[in-house]
């Protein structure tokens, strides 16, 4: 392919075409009219681009149960997951967190099938045991938080649930971690 600083050139194949991303800016710049529109279009070029790269490489976490305990039994009165996130990006970032019943699309650990799964109530919940929906990290730092897991009135006994749990960049658009919970839903009167 042959590339020409001052002109667009095409190679063997008609068809193609071989310009450098400057010129298709600045030839697409020279389709506007007036002076404001061509200042208007080249501002946005260079906030797109410096935002573009300021936000790569910015968002990264680790994030996961503490010492990779994802299944757990509750009793009626609810159980907590112990739940650790690490800023590894570039940058402090706040996380929403979230979750999502995940029963039709997991497997149980028991091997049993997913069709009499069940839904629990959950929360997030701070380690002073205050309510929470997303977390602020600075760069490197990790946070623990719970997740805690109740039983409505009514859910039989011995089923699984199967959630996943989200923690969501507020700061780069479409970046998430997450971890899967197995809860197994517990008699109290078995031993």
């Amino acid at each position: 392919m042959k590339t020409d600083n001052k002109k667009l050139v095409f190679n063997e194949h008609p068809t193609i075409m071989n310009a450098t991303l400057t010129q298709i800016k600045w030839n697409y710049l020279m389709q506007f009219p007036t002076f404001k529109q061509q200042i208007i279009f080249m501002v946005l070029v260079v906030f797109t681009t410096i935002s573009s790269f300021g936000q790569s490489g910015t968002c990264s976490a680790d994030f996961g149960v503490e010492k990779d305990r994802v299944n757990r039994s509750v009793p009626p009165e609810g159980t907590y997951y112990k739940m650790v996130i690490t800023n590894t990006g570039a940058a402090a970032d706040t996380y929403s967190l979230s979750t999502k019943n995940i029963n039709s699309t997991c497997s149980n650990p028991d091997g049993s099938g997913t069709k009499k799964n069940v839904s629990l109530n959950i929360s997030f919940l701070d380690v002073d045991m205050q309510s929470i929906s997303e977390i602020f990290l600075e760069e490197g730092q990790s946070v623990n938080f719970l997740v805690y897991v109740t039983v409505p009135n009514g859910t039989a006994f011995r089923s699984w649930s199967c959630n996943e749990v989200v923690a969501e960049s507020k700061t780069c658009l479409n970046y998430k971690v997450n971890a899967m919970l197995h809860t197994l839903v517990i008699d109290p009167n078995e031993d």
